[in-house]
């Protein structure tokens, strides 16, 4: 995870870029995109530029999709660098280490987590502590988003597959709600924000002890959130199921 995108920018890749460009001598021979990483850099700050402007593969076939370290501007190479290193800090977790929940007196447990997601305007940061009680499975977050120059900050609050009772039925449900200041128009240059949020139920249907079906629904603002493919205004409506796996023992 945190090792791709850090030999990305060391050009570990760049020898054996080199020697596919020269055998890959048709389109349907290549990768699309090469080095997720690398390319990554290169695209965030030439957002304006057209795809051409790739430049034509050595073979005269079609355009150079494959970016290496060599090919990364000095500025573009050095964001690339802090990005992975900052991806070292999904490792800042108990739960990295096995240890899954930590006691806060009798029936009361907490942990926390570090996450760091990169997307189309740079990253974001998200610190996030779990809390669980008798009755309830607490979460809350903050998002530190950043693009080139700036940042901007988000807040995350959720109940996870917390019971209740419907027609006799016990069911678990989640509800979760999230508000943002976001790069404006997502762009990696912008000092200014925009303000949006999310808000999204699922439900947890027992079909029986270990198989699940769940309902979920979701619906957002123009914005970026991890997971959604959408940055526009959207609702979206998604069925799928989950299986139980026990927990190992003295965890």
């Amino acid at each position: 995870m945190s090792s791709y995108p850090r030999s990305d920018a060391t050009g570990d890749y760049d020898t054996e870029l080199a020697e596919r460009k020269g055998a890959e001598t048709t389109v349907a021979e290549r990768d699309f995109t090469g080095p997720d990483y690398s390319g990554w850099a290169w695209h965030l700050f030439k957002p304006d530029a057209p795809y051409a402007a790739m430049g034509e593969h050595p073979s005269g076939t079609g355009l150079d999709r494959y970016k290496g370290a060599g090919d990364l501007a000095p500025q573009e190479l050095r964001f690339l660098k802090r990005a992975g290193n900052l991806l070292m800090l999904n490792y800042a977790s108990p739960m990295s280490v096995g240890a899954y929940r930590i006691p806060l007196g009798r029936s009361h447990y907490a942990n926390f987590a570090v996450r760091t997601f990169l997307n189309g305007f740079g990253y974001d940061i998200n610190p996030e502590l779990y809390l669980k009680t008798p009755r309830l499975n607490l979460y809350a977050g903050v998002h530190s988003y950043h693009n080139h120059n700036h940042g901007f900050l988000g807040f995350d609050a959720a109940l996870r597959k917390n019971a209740f009772t419907n027609a006799g039925k016990e069911l678990l449900g989640d509800v979760r709600m999230m508000v943002w200041d976001q790069p404006r128009n997502l762009a990696f240059e912008t000092d200014r924000g925009s303000v949006g949020g999310s808000i999204a139920g699922k439900i947890y249907y027992p079909a029986n002890d270990w198989l699940l079906g769940t309902v979920e629904l979701d619906a957002k603002s123009r914005g970026w959130v991890a997971g959604n493919p959408f940055h526009d205004e959207s609702v979206s409506v998604r069925l799928g199921v989950t299986m139980k796996v026990a927990r190992p023992a003295g965890t």
